[in-house]
């Protein structure tokens, strides 16, 4: 039996252990119940006043493609109960039970949709009625499915990697044969048309630049380096009016992006709108820190028009001071000077238009990105959350824990079949060479003492660093689940971000962090039979109504030099599995992806779980495990990557 990335099946073993018993976590609460028309409440459901049957579609009648949650509120004492929707029989329904009598608002959202109201008086007798809602989309809603992933001809993937490595390397020449020759071969990818947009703008080719981003954003409307570079070419070209969409777009999808911030505060000095023009400066100060301070020019104009001269004249001495070469420098002076001489005069009245005809824009240049071969990062882009719904953080997380505790308490053994998929990748993300393999593998966890788990993997035939893609063992990917724990919880600094959606169920979104006065024991790197430990951060998707972990990503909280990783994404994704033989369901890893950049290299894994065995009762014979040794010191980490070289790379 090969035991591939053991700790792996660990959490497949633990999450074996999470019992999926569909325990609902939100009960029916007793309040608001609209009703038209009645219906037949099953047998099991006991009330002593009105009973509330919801129908949630969408606008074609159809039942909707995700959870929607439900809100009612009784008008005379305020009393607010809510419950998310359940797929019945092809319906999106849900209920409310034993409602007291009197006026009610019932409110029906879902993310994507507007909300939608109806009120409901309720008799407090033993009736049960029926409300329908027809849901209508948010015309401002962002789609992030909309995004479709092309694949690129041979001929187009190799002219673009070629491109980019030679716009990296300032070679525009060969950049701009490159890239117009993959454009040629796919003239309807994004990723072309925005380094395209990307190698003008640097030419100062602003039509063609334009041209080129025009086309990437339509092609990829949720592209935010291009939108980004967009609105900076339309500013270039004059065209302030045009800039606005897209840069309002860019901070719609990334609110953390100064730059566009910063280039919006532009096109607000330009329409004379100088309160928001302040306003988008502060933001792209607060998100870009020291990176940002051309925004401190746009900051000092849009106060100096507001008459408010002391603040700033200090602004654009902050950006004198950190640019002092800035091509713009002349006119700033300049503009400075007019700005002490009215501040000391007490004039009250707007700045002279020959100085702030035209908005003094700084001499930032946008840089290419040098992740584009990974994943996002978890903290670049945030989901989407209902801003109407408050988090219950303190009942979140402690159901959540409950579920993986129930891992580790009831920890039975299991044998699955492993799949290994290895890419070694280059700048782009694109595989120079790939390997599958498959394990039989089965694993163990204990916690001899609090807080301290102890992993015992096991494989046949298989045992060493040498059976792995490139000598690097993966183990324990599935184990980031164990972050909640309750023995493990107070090492990270968690926050509920809201209520979200994944795969059209509701999710409250966790981002958890490792704390640095805190013990460091979920993963770690052992090189060469030393051990370096990793500190993570990300992100949960915890089911609205079972609690149970259905997504995790995380990444590096931090880099780790001293052994050349600079770079780690993990996404791990669970599932119900049913054993036919014992007639349990268990909730347990399907997937777990890692790409990451160690030692001057990008690899992509992904690991998927199947044919699961439940010891003593599907399988067919006693379990022998072995006894060889592990792979490296001490098991008291969950997740491990293996490396060993003779010599340093």
């Amino acid at each position: 039996m090969n035991l591939r990335i053991s700790t792996l099946f660990l959490l497949v073993s633990l999450l074996l252990t999470s019992y999926a018993l569909g325990q609902k976590s939100f009960q029916p609460l007793g309040q608001g119940a609209p009703g038209t028309t009645g219906v037949n409440l099953p047998p099991s459901v006991a009330t002593q006043g009105s009973v509330l049957f919801l129908v949630v579609n969408n606008e074609k009648s159809q039942p909707l493609d995700r959870q929607a949650f439900v809100q009612v509120t009784k008008l005379d004492d305020k009393t607010v109960q809510s419950q998310p929707t359940e797929g019945v029989g092809g319906k999106v329904t849900t209920t409310f039970v034993s409602l007291g009598a009197g006026e009610y608002d019932v409110a029906v959202s879902a993310l994507g949709y507007l909300t939608e109201h109806q009120t409901f008086t309720a008799s407090g007798m033993s009736t049960t009625s029926q409300m329908q809602f027809v849901l209508k989309k948010d015309p401002s809603a962002i789609d992030l499915n909309s995004i479709k992933t092309r694949e690129m001809t041979p001929q187009a993937r190799k002219e673009l990697v070629r491109g980019w490595a030679a716009l990296k390397s300032g070679k525009l020449d060969d950049a701009q044969r490159k890239l117009l020759a993959a454009n040629k071969a796919d003239p309807s990818n994004a990723d072309v048309n925005f380094l395209l947009g990307y190698l003008y703008f640097e030419r100062n080719d602003q039509e063609r630049a334009h041209t080129y981003l025009t086309s990437a954003t339509g092609l990829s409307p949720h592209n935010v380096q291009a939108l980004t570079l967009q609105g900076r070419v339309e500013i270039l070209r004059g065209d302030y009016a045009a800039a606005r969409g897209p840069l309002e777009r860019a901070i719609a999808i990334d609110p953390e992006n100064w730059m566009a911030h910063y280039l919006l505060a532009n096109v607000y000095l330009k329409d004379k709108q100088y309160g928001k023009a302040r306003d988008q400066a502060k933001l792209a100060l607060a998100k870009g820190n020291e990176s940002a301070n051309a925004a401190n020019l746009a900051l000092g104009q849009a106060l100096a028009n507001l008459k408010q001269y002391p603040e700033a004249l200090d602004a654009l001495k902050v950006f004198v001071r950190n640019a002092p070469s800035d091509p713009a420098m002349p006119e700033v002076r300049s503009l400075m000077a007019e700005i002490e001489k009215r501040d000391t005069s007490g004039a009250n009245q707007s700045m002279s238009s020959t100085v702030l005809d035209e908005p003094l824009v700084a001499a930032t240049a946008p840089e290419l990105p040098d992740k584009s071969w990974s994943p996002v990062e978890v903290d670049a882009v945030k989901p989407a959350v209902d801003p109407r719904v408050t988090c219950p953080q303190g009942k979140v997380l402690w159901n959540a824990g409950e579920h993986v505790k129930d891992l580790v308490d009831d920890l039975a053994k299991f044998d699955a079949i492993e799949e290994v998929h290895h890419e070694e990748l280059d700048q782009l993300g694109i595989p120079r060479r790939e390997i599958t393999l498959k394990f039989d593998y089965v694993a163990s966890i204990s916690e001899p003492v609090t807080g301290r788990f102890v992993v015992d993997e096991f494989r046949r035939g298989r045992s060493g660093t040498d059976d792995f893609p490139d000598q690097i063992a993966t183990r324990g990917l599935p184990t980031l689940a164990f972050a909640f724990h309750p023995d493990m919880r107070d090492n990270f600094d968690m926050q509920c971000e809201g209520l979200g959606a994944w795969n059209g169920k509701s999710t409250w979104l966790v981002h958890f962090q490792q704390r640095e006065d805190k013990p460091h024991r979920m993963q770690d790197y052992i090189v060469n039979n030393k051990i370096y430990p990793v500190s993570l951060k990300g992100r949960a998707w915890i089911d609205a109504d079972t609690y149970e972990i259905v997504r995790l990503e995380a990444d590096l909280a931090k880099p780790v030099p001293e052994i050349q990783l600079y770079h780690e994404h993990q996404v791990v994704e669970y599932a119900p599995v049913k054993f036919p033989k014992s007639k349990e369901e268990l909730w347990l890893p399907k997937t777990a992806e890692l790409t990451f950049d160690f030692r001057k290299h990008r690899y992509y894994r992904r690991h998927s779980f199947d044919r699961f065995l439940l010891f003593a009762v599907d399988a067919q014979e006693k379990r022998k495990e072995p006894t060889a040794k592990s792979d490296g010191p001490g098991s008291r980490f969950f997740m491990r990557r293996i490396f060993r070289h003779k010599q340093p790379a």
